[in-house]
């Protein structure tokens, strides 16, 4: 889902040439399915299908005599599936490469709803349409899911959704716009389970709403939202260098506050004692954490990124999604696709912890041919790209683990005994030395960060394709 931000957010995905014989625009026109719903306030219910001929064609797609006021949204599926060319409404190529080619990861269709929602949602909409009449956005919020991988699921229908609406569209305007389709895109190929059974509707926390720069209390929609990240990063520098800079410069992150006893209780929810902002006030430092001086998000408490242990800095959708962005951009983009497919097998309809397997299938995929697992435990080599991607996420979170154990608990105490020890017997000391971070009074100087993951690269034998 794509939420409110603070600093930075969506997001835009990943661009991998010659991944199957098929059009990048023939291959999405084949997999989406349009839907628009022009009146959702009122009956009777109506969803009108969209074809790809109707955005093909010169005449208009939402309506006969004008767009009906859809005119971000028409822009946007023009962008999507007509030729590339170099006219305002001609295809964009990068947004054809990157959503064909996310697409491809598991083949399933993708069902967009599209809302003409000028109008505040009313209860008829919000029941009808949305399917919760307790839905707390006034308008259509940007999101995605599948319908298939929550460890309950039947598995009898395999495809990913997606919904927006005009009005955050032209709120927003197209480029965001396409940013944000392909950060949703990532979510109808991710097999990762939210742990809906653990958290119910408030797997996000007690508010439902995630933020950039959020600590989140649930793991498993940390990693979704920092998987689609990743791709935004790999797609716009501008957003992927907004995510730096607030590294780079121990900015402010929020953690939300565990709700009242009672409603702990009544939503089943995980006890006090297992949300983060327990655990990190119940230590000083770094303590109780700040208060916004303005007023706003009252329940949430304030505190620089390195005062944190780094398993609740993993807990960030920024620091997951800048570590698989910079994968793909040294190792190379195709290893980042196979990788995310290869994990997904791991983790279909199995509550694992999603991020320990991406890790390990990072970590898999960058082995160089003819090279086994038994000869990484036992040699250490020049060229060791297949520990970047832990390097990295030691790296992003300011090297605040001092033991094997802290190191794992980062991916839930889950990633495999081999990963984390090769890591931390052989690779820790080189990458530390390569690219060092000093805490001064637990906090690091400004960060060069491209400098750094580039000196980290070299020292690891990284040769980018």
């Amino acid at each position: 889902m794509k939420k409110k931000i603070i600093s930075t957010s969506i997001l835009i995905l990943l661009v991998i040439a010659g991944f199957g014989q098929t059009s990048d625009r023939d291959y999405i026109a084949d997999r989406i399915r349009i839907n628009y719903i022009p009146h959702p306030n009122t009956p009777p219910l109506e969803v009108i299908r969209i074809p790809v001929g109707r955005v093909l064609g010169s005449g208009f797609i939402f309506g006969t005599a004008s767009e009906n006021g859809m005119d971000v949204c028409a822009r946007f599926l023009k962008h999507l599936l007509r030729p590339v060319g170099r006219g305002a409404d001609d295809g964009q190529p990068l947004l054809q490469q990157n959503v064909g080619n996310t697409l491809r990861i598991t083949g399933d269709s993708v069902v967009v709803d599209i809302y003409n929602d000028s109008q505040p949602l009313n209860a008829f909409a919000k029941t009808n349409y949305i399917g919760d009449p307790n839905y707390q956005d006034q308008h259509v919020w940007p999101a995605a899911w599948r319908d298939d991988v929550n460890p309950a699921a039947t598995g009898a229908i395999h495809a990913g959704h997606i919904q927006f609406g005009e009005n955050y569209a032209s709120g927003n305007g197209i480029t965001e716009m396409r940013r944000t389709f392909v950060h949703e895109i990532m979510h109808t190929q991710d097999f990762a389970d939210v742990r809906y059974h653990v958290w119910g509707r408030m797997r996000y926390g007690a508010d439902g709403d995630h933020y950039s720069n959020e600590m989140l209390p649930n793991a498993a929609d940390a990693f979704k939202e920092g998987q689609a990240n990743s791709m935004t990063f790999i797609y716009s520098r501008i957003t992927r260098n907004q995510a730096i800079s607030w590294f780079a410069n121990n900015e402010y992150c929020i953690i939300e506050m565990p709700p009242a006893d009672a409603v702990i209780t009544s939503r089943r929810l995980p006890p006090r004692a297992q949300w983060i902002y327990t655990l990190v006030s119940s230590t000083n430092p770094p303590g109780a954490g700040l208060v916004y001086a303005d007023g706003s998000l009252p329940t949430y408490r304030v505190y620089r990124i390195a005062e944190l242990p780094s398993q609740f800095i993993m807990m960030n959708e920024q620091i997951i999604g800048m570590i698989g962005a910079e994968y793909a951009l040294k190792i190379g983009r195709a290893k980042y696709f196979q990788a995310i497919r290869s994990g997904n097998g791991r983790i279909f309809r199995v509550s694992t912890a999603a991020s320990a397997r991406w890790m390990e299938a990072l970590s898999n995929t960058a082995i160089p041919d003819g090279v086994t697992m038994n000869d990484i435990r036992t040699t250490s080599r020049a060229s060791m790209p297949y520990l970047f991607a832990l390097a990295l996420a030691d790296y992003f979170t300011y090297y605040r683990s001092t033991s094997v154990s802290q190191f794992k608990a980062m991916f839930e105490g889950s990633l495999s005994d081999d990963w984390a020890n090769v890591y931390w017997t052989v690779g820790k000391d080189i990458v530390r030395r390569a690219a060092p971070i000093t805490l001064t009074g637990g906090r690091p100087p400004v960060l060069n960060v491209q400098q750094n993951i580039d000196a980290i690269a070299t020292a690891l034998g990284v040769t980018t394709p």
